[in-house]
């Protein structure tokens, strides 16, 4: 305020009217008129005011609409407290106010981006900057972040235009958030880090617009079709309710869209989309209620987007599928025990061929973690399971590896810890030899930054025969695996740096079958 004094905001309980008053150094208090009435049909809160340079006030803050989520509310007035303009912001999802400062030609808001209000555990909300001109239109948006929950607090501009933000990040995919200040230019930019190797440009992959209506797009997966094209499952904004809803999409290989289609059942995002031995297509979309108790929606389809079935199963992570011997479904991820989560079991589902559900085997060992992350069915179709285990809320985990028979029945399993630190496992595949491939990452909590990529091979009794690590950067991850040529090409993720505006990029690990590395690629810009 003016001479030492303040300004300051109340909205009315009941009524939600806005009162912004001046409180002089002696407790004088009087209100400043602001001529604003939200809309009836929405939710208007207003949070902050800044003054502008030109005598009136700039006020910001969230809108509700119906079931939607927030959106930011700019409202621009005179001195006298009347109307100058209005602007309303939906920037990705739900949108935060978490600062706002004056500029030399306009104004920057801090906000927090892509919040979502019903589930937590959809959030991948980022800090952003956004620029606006002296009318409030957007002339720049920057976001950063990490992969995971990250939240802006405060906004300072210093005395030479730098622009500084403080909050909070979950750097690195840790389980609390941790403390984070960011010091960009004025135009919002500051240096990246500097990923150490040559980048190729991923040439090979073409953009799909799976709806041209839907600004925000989230790919899950894809299966690769004979002509090039692919059948891909994704996640995109509903418009009704701004929440993420589960889509199916068929494009060519140039990245035309030949159809596109909402995928069946009530999902709220989609889980994957995988391709069966008899040429068909499993979508799984998943359905989180409170408490952690989730449904999954099970559906069978062709190339040309014909659903055969959608049937609804329980568990409370599913992460793969393949084709049963018999011509049914085997599906693997973990279920709790009871509404708790002091044990956590892995689960393995088994459908039939109409997607009924025929048995379901679950792994429980006392006060222990097993997730399952990927399934294969070996030559003598049995059934073999990779993943993690641990100790419950441990940071120390060991990759798993076990083999079940066609009933569901538990032949062995095997644990492959490295240390203190964190071993999983991400995808198995049967070698040329009859031997088990394991690739995934081995993270080192006490050292920021560090995860070297897994590789591991046993024979078919689970007898580990040579287990190595690769570092080639920040946050190594092996994903995806397969024996060609009489090498293994692993697929996963490199340089993901503790926070900023990237967050990682693909990898490609060449190694003969004894796991001596022959050579990587990265891919990025």
């Amino acid at each position: 305020g003016n001479n030492g004094g303040v300004e300051f905001l109340h909205m009315s309980p009941g009524d939600m009217a806005l009162h912004h008053f001046k409180c002089d150094t002696d407790g004088n208090i009087t209100e400043q008129p602001v001529a604003f009435t939200g809309p009836q049909d929405a939710l208007t809160i207003i949070r902050r005011v800044i003054k502008t340079p030109d005598g009136g006030y700039l006020y910001s803050g969230v809108q509700l609409t119906g079931v939607k989520n927030d959106d930011i509310l700019l409202l621009k007035t005179d001195d006298q407290g009347n109307t100058e303009w209005v602007k309303k912001h939906d920037f990705y999802l739900g949108d935060i106010d978490d600062g706002i400062t004056v500029t030399g030609d306009g104004y920057i808001i801090l906000a927090r981006v892509g919040y979502t209000v019903g589930d937590l555990n959809q959030n991948n909300t980022d800090m952003a900057l956004v620029k606006l001109d002296a009318a409030g239109e957007t002339v720049w948006i920057k976001a950063y972040g990490s992969p995971a929950m990250d939240y802006s607090r405060s906004l300072l501009i210093d005395k030479d235009g730098n622009i500084l933000i403080g909050g909070q990040s979950t750097t690195y995919y840790a389980i609390l958030t941790e403390p984070v200040l960011l010091k960009t230019t004025v135009d919002g930019n500051f240096p990246e880090y500097a990923f150490p190797h040559p980048l190729l440009h991923p040439s090979g992959i073409v953009s799909t617009n799976t709806d041209p209506h839907s600004p925000i797009q989230r790919l899950t997966n894809g299966a690769l079709l004979p002509d090039g094209g692919m059948v891909m499952a994704a996640s995109l904004p509903h418009p009704a309710t701004d929440e993420m809803r589960p889509s199916i999409t068929r494009a060519d290989a140039q990245g035309n869209v030949i159809w596109h289609q909402e995928a069946t059942g009530n999902g709220a995002q989609s889980v994957m989309m995988k391709p069966m031995a008899d040429g068909s297509f499993l979508s799984i979309t998943e359905v989180r209620n409170p408490l952690f108790v989730n449904d999954y929606f099970v559906s069978k389809l062709d190339a040309d987007g014909r659903i055969g079935w959608t049937k609804k199963v329980y568990a409370n992570y599913i992460k793969d599928a393949v084709m049963a011997p018999d011509g049914g479904y085997l599906l693997c991820g973990m279920e709790h025990e009871g509404t708790g989560s002091t044990v956590r079991m892995l689960c393995v589902i088994k459908l039939n061929q109409q997607g009924d559900e025929q048995w379901k085997y679950k792994h429980r060992v006392n006060s222990k973690w097993i997730y399952g992350r990927s399934i294969q069915i070996t030559p003598d179709n049995q059934i073999l399971v990779t993943g993690s285990i641990q100790e419950m809320q441990s940071p120390i985990s060991a990759t798993y590896l076990s083999k079940l028979d066609q009933q569901g029945g538990l032949r062995w399993s095997k644990t492959f810890p490295r240390g203190t630190n964190m071993s999983v496992g991400n995808k198995v595949i049967i070698t040329s030899d009859n031997n088990y491939l394991v690739t995934g990452y081995v993270r080192y909590p006490g050292e920021s930054g560090k995860q070297d990529l897994l590789l591991l091979k046993t024979d078919s009794d689970g007898k580990l025969l040579w287990e190595k690590e690769y570092h080639i950067n920040k946050m190594d991850a092996g994903i995806s695996a397969i024996e060609y040529g009489g090498q293994y090409y692993i697929a996963g993720t490199t340089g993901q740096p503790e926070f900023g505006a990237k967050e990682s990029f693909g990898l490609l690990l060449r190694t003969d079958v004894n796991g001596i590395q022959q050579g990587f690629s990265a891919f990025g810009n």
